[in-house]
């Protein structure tokens, strides 16, 4: 699926994605827990908007788990720019994509 630009200023007219909103709601049964750190993502990669390698680098994180549906795409770009970054480049980072049945990965 491409998106291009309209695509994303039709969503963000329609207040979908909105902080607050239901869409923008973690479910309840994967709720943060207080001592939990909750990074908001608001690009492609986790990376890019967010103090996110701030925080890994912070607390000297060296492994990434990320699931996602979309692993050809948001979670690919994430990997990319973890490596991009260096994470990757560390001889103890590990990196899982964890796949649900209806993800590939291009």
């Amino acid at each position: 699926m491409r998106v291009n630009g309209d695509d994303w200023r039709i969503v963000a007219q329609a207040g979908a994605f909105k902080r607050g909103s239901e869409e923008a709601t973690i479910y309840q049964s994967l709720a943060p827990e207080d001592q939990d750190i909750v990074v908001r993502k608001v690009r492609v990669s986790a990376f890019s908007g967010s103090d996110l390698e701030i925080l890994l680098r912070a607390l000297d994180i060296d492994t990434l788990i990320l699931p996602g549906i979309s692993t050809g795409g948001v979670v690919l770009s994430t990997v990319c720019e973890a490596a991009d970054k260096t994470f990757a480049s560390s001889s103890s980072l590990t990196v899982a994509l964890i796949q649900t049945p209806k993800s590939t990965l291009c």
